[in-house]
């Protein structure tokens, strides 16, 4: 996995602040509670590569200010490793979950 440098004024400083929500991705339902918000391709689609697989959901407040399209938004999961990017329908709220375990992932979700 390639790491790349980041400017400080770059990271996104809120969320260290923020405490990982418990968060039933199979009680509740894709697309009706909770959604991938950004394009992916049929074989993205078919792996599952962007699927959560741990029920933990951690907040991004300043997302909507990035202002990141979908290929830019993938690059930068790609980037961080075993972490996807999860919209809460019903709230609008954003925010990285697992899409991967058996591990300790702590500085994927900090890349993330």
């Amino acid at each position: 996995m390639k790491t790349k440098n980041v400017d400080v004024s770059e990271l996104w400083t809120s969320s260290v602040d923020e405490k990982p929500e418990d968060y039933d991705f199979w009680e509740n339902k894709f697309a009706e509670d909770w959604n991938i918000p950004f394009k992916q391709t049929d074989e993205e689609l078919e792996s599952g590569e962007f699927t959560p697989l741990m029920n933990l959901f951690y907040p991004l407040p300043e997302f909507e200010e990035k202002r990141m399209d979908s290929d830019e938004i993938k690059e930068s999961l790609d980037d961080a490793g075993s972490v996807t990017l999860i919209e809460k329908l019903k709230t609008g709220e954003k925010g990285l979950a697992l899409s991967g375990g058996g591990m300790d992932l702590s500085w994927d979700i900090c890349r993330g």
